[in-house]
């Protein structure tokens, strides 16, 4: 378990980082007032973080933010259940493609960065993603497209209506197809 300064402020020094015990918990320790954001490495293959909580607050989806009365502890689950979503890109006639598909959060996750995945369509079309934590999403295949935009709500907000919705629960399995977005079109 680690911690990143998430408040954009520069680290002094190595980030706060801890080891599991054999029992499962963890010591953070010269942990320093301010915003951030938490790190659990390995999650194992197909998993993902289920829960994060600060005491009361979940931590997962909103800030974590320390100060110097801070002395509740940091609860992290972790599930090895992740939902699986596969497909295939589709551009005109229906024919296969490559694009960038992204798996979005939609509604009240949209601003949770680490719910964001991009992926490369092979040159069949075909895409997947694993591990993916449960909730409600939107597909994209744009033909063009970076990570850092990509994780932006502004950027998809075009191209809200093209995107396929999805319901994914805990160990999940769904295929779905969806058609290329040409962002040039869009002025982008």
């Amino acid at each position: 378990v680690y911690l990143v300064a998430g408040d954009g402020l520069p680290m002094m020094g190595q980030p706060p980082r801890a080891d599991l015990q054999p029992d499962g918990t963890f010591r953070l320790k010269n942990v320093v007032p301010g915003i951030w954001d938490i790190g659990v490495e390995p999650i194992p293959k197909g998993g993902f973080i289920k829960s994060m909580r600060l005491g009361e607050q979940d931590v997962l989806t909103e800030d974590m933010e320390i100060d110097s009365s801070t002395s509740a502890p940091l609860n992290i689950v972790v599930s090895k259940r992740g939902a699986v979503v596969e497909g295939k890109v589709l551009a005109e006639a229906a024919k296969p493609v490559r694009a960038f598909v992204v798996l979005a959060p939609d509604g009240r996750f949209a601003h949770v960065l680490s719910f964001y995945q991009m992926a490369l369509a092979d040159a069949a079309g075909h895409f997947e993603f694993k591990g993916i934590t449960p909730g409600s999403y939107r597909l994209y295949a744009l033909d063009k497209a970076s990570r850092s935009g990509v994780q932006d709500p502004d950027f998809l907000k075009p191209f809200h209506e093209q995107g396929e919705p999805l319901e994914l629960a805990e160990g999940s399995r769904a295929s779905k197809d969806v058609h290329l977005i040409v962002t040039a079109e869009r002025g982008r």
